[in-house]
Protein backbone atom coordinates (compact mmCIF):
# COMPACT_ATOMS: atom_id res chain seq x y z
CA UNK A 1 0.00 0.00 0.00
CA UNK A 2 2.86 2.26 0.90
CA UNK A 3 4.62 1.80 -2.52
CA UNK A 4 1.41 2.18 -4.12
CA UNK A 5 1.38 5.87 -2.23
CA UNK A 6 4.61 6.72 -2.88
CA UNK A 7 3.85 5.92 -7.30
CA UNK A 8 0.70 7.54 -6.78
CA UNK A 9 2.70 10.67 -5.51
CA UNK A 10 5.56 10.45 -7.91
CA UNK A 11 2.95 10.51 -10.86
CA UNK A 12 1.38 13.66 -9.48
CA UNK A 13 4.42 15.44 -8.98
CA UNK A 14 5.53 14.70 -12.31
CA UNK A 15 2.14 15.68 -13.92
CA UNK A 16 2.25 19.06 -11.83
CA UNK A 17 5.34 19.73 -13.64
CA UNK A 18 4.10 19.84 -16.69
CA UNK A 19 6.59 17.37 -18.00
CA UNK A 20 3.66 15.23 -19.73
CA UNK A 21 2.07 11.80 -19.19
CA UNK A 22 3.66 9.31 -17.24
CA UNK A 23 2.43 5.42 -17.22
CA UNK A 24 3.29 3.30 -14.06
CA UNK A 25 2.92 0.06 -14.05
CA UNK A 26 1.68 -1.67 -10.98
CA UNK A 27 2.52 -5.79 -10.77
CA UNK A 28 -0.10 -8.09 -11.62
CA UNK A 29 -1.50 -10.26 -8.86
CA UNK A 30 -2.12 -14.00 -10.30
CA UNK A 31 -5.45 -15.05 -11.38
CA UNK A 32 -6.25 -11.43 -12.77
CA UNK A 33 -7.08 -12.58 -16.52
CA UNK A 34 -10.99 -14.74 -16.98
CA UNK A 35 -11.58 -17.48 -19.10
CA UNK A 36 -13.02 -15.65 -21.43
CA UNK A 37 -10.47 -13.05 -21.80
CA UNK A 38 -7.76 -15.92 -22.20
CA UNK A 39 -10.23 -17.30 -24.66
CA UNK A 40 -10.92 -14.37 -27.04
CA UNK A 41 -6.65 -14.27 -27.10
CA UNK A 42 -6.49 -17.78 -27.60
CA UNK A 43 -8.93 -17.33 -30.71
CA UNK A 44 -7.00 -14.34 -32.05
CA UNK A 45 -3.46 -16.64 -31.49
CA UNK A 46 -5.08 -19.84 -33.38
CA UNK A 47 -7.01 -17.78 -36.17
CA UNK A 48 -3.28 -16.47 -37.18
CA UNK A 49 -0.83 -19.34 -36.57
CA UNK A 50 -3.00 -21.58 -38.36
CA UNK A 51 -4.38 -19.05 -41.22
CA UNK A 52 -8.39 -20.32 -40.38
CA UNK A 53 -11.14 -18.11 -39.63
CA UNK A 54 -12.11 -17.27 -36.33
CA UNK A 55 -15.87 -18.60 -36.31
CA UNK A 56 -14.56 -22.14 -37.24
CA UNK A 57 -12.76 -22.11 -34.37
CA UNK A 58 -14.35 -24.36 -31.46
CA UNK A 59 -12.94 -25.16 -28.05
CA UNK A 60 -14.10 -28.70 -29.11
CA UNK A 61 -11.91 -28.30 -32.23
CA UNK A 62 -8.93 -30.77 -32.15
CA UNK A 63 -5.62 -29.10 -33.18
CA UNK A 64 -4.42 -31.39 -35.75
CA UNK A 65 -7.92 -33.07 -37.15
CA UNK A 66 -10.59 -30.35 -37.29
CA UNK A 67 -8.18 -27.25 -37.77
CA UNK A 68 -5.50 -29.00 -39.94
CA UNK A 69 -2.24 -27.95 -37.83
CA UNK A 70 1.28 -29.55 -38.58
CA UNK A 71 4.08 -30.50 -36.18
CA UNK A 72 5.75 -27.81 -36.73
CA UNK A 73 2.52 -25.48 -36.95
CA UNK A 74 2.01 -27.26 -33.03
CA UNK A 75 5.59 -25.51 -32.01
CA UNK A 76 4.92 -22.78 -33.43
CA UNK A 77 1.85 -21.95 -31.71
CA UNK A 78 3.46 -22.77 -28.11
CA UNK A 79 5.82 -20.17 -29.10
CA UNK A 80 2.96 -17.67 -29.78
CA UNK A 81 0.90 -18.79 -26.90
CA UNK A 82 4.11 -18.05 -24.77
CA UNK A 83 4.60 -14.72 -26.84
CA UNK A 84 0.78 -13.81 -26.62
CA UNK A 85 0.33 -14.11 -22.71
CA UNK A 86 3.72 -13.38 -21.70
CA UNK A 87 3.96 -16.96 -19.68
CA UNK A 88 6.55 -19.74 -20.56
CA UNK A 89 4.96 -23.19 -21.13
CA UNK A 90 6.59 -27.04 -20.66
CA UNK A 91 7.16 -27.84 -24.17
CA UNK A 92 6.65 -31.65 -23.74
CA UNK A 93 3.07 -30.56 -22.03
CA UNK A 94 2.46 -28.18 -23.84
CA UNK A 95 2.48 -30.04 -27.05
CA UNK A 96 0.14 -33.02 -25.48
CA UNK A 97 -2.86 -30.34 -25.36
CA UNK A 98 -4.86 -31.31 -28.24
CA UNK A 99 -7.70 -29.13 -28.20
CA UNK A 100 -8.71 -25.39 -28.14
CA UNK A 101 -10.56 -25.99 -25.33
CA UNK A 102 -7.83 -28.22 -23.29
CA UNK A 103 -4.97 -25.30 -24.42
CA UNK A 104 -7.49 -22.20 -23.05
CA UNK A 105 -7.78 -24.46 -19.71
CA UNK A 106 -3.75 -25.25 -20.01
CA UNK A 107 -2.95 -21.43 -20.48
CA UNK A 108 -5.26 -19.96 -18.11
CA UNK A 109 -3.82 -22.15 -15.22
CA UNK A 110 -0.11 -21.45 -16.62
CA UNK A 111 -0.85 -17.34 -16.38
CA UNK A 112 -2.44 -17.69 -12.89
CA UNK A 113 0.28 -19.31 -11.79
CA UNK A 114 2.99 -17.54 -12.81
CA UNK A 115 1.23 -14.72 -12.36
CA UNK A 116 -0.15 -13.33 -15.79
Amino acid sequence: MFMNLQKLSVKMQWQNQGWGKLNLFWPKKGGVMTEQEVKERVYKVVSKQLRVQPEKIQDSSDFVKDLGAESIQSIELVAAFEQEFGITMDEESSLEVKSVGKAIQFIKKAADEQGK
